[in-house]
């Protein structure tokens, strides 16, 4: 269900990026992007995902994980030069904490 409404949301809100030499995307130009708030928002109130990680690029980007207590988790791109559009990377289930050192 929830791969559907962000499915529906990539259809009905789409804003193509070119990605600018980053490293992380040489190989995919073209990302999906959406208003940042209005989304960020609706995955929180109807998912129960909440903030869980985030990391920044070198080039200033930042990357955000959502998750929820069962798993599920969603991950965003906030390109440095466009910080109102989440651009969705990934969604997925079973999130699994690995601590530091692991060999796992």
């Amino acid at each position: 269900m929830r791969t559907l409404l962000f499915l529906v949301l990539l259809l009905l809100y789409p804003l193509s990026v070119q990605a600018q030499g980053g490293t992380f995307f040489k190989h995919y130009t073209v990302l999906s992007c959406m208003e940042k708030d209005s989304n960020i928002t609706a995955l929180e109130r109807d998912y129960n995902e909440q903030l869980a990680h985030q990391g920044t690029m070198r080039d200033g980007s930042l990357i955000q994980v959502y998750k929820d207590a069962n798993g599920d988790w969603t991950m965003f791109l906030f390109l440095s030069n466009m910080p109102t559009y989440a651009c969705l990377i990934a969604t997925g289930q079973d999130w699994t904490e690995i601590p530091i050192g692991d060999p796992t």
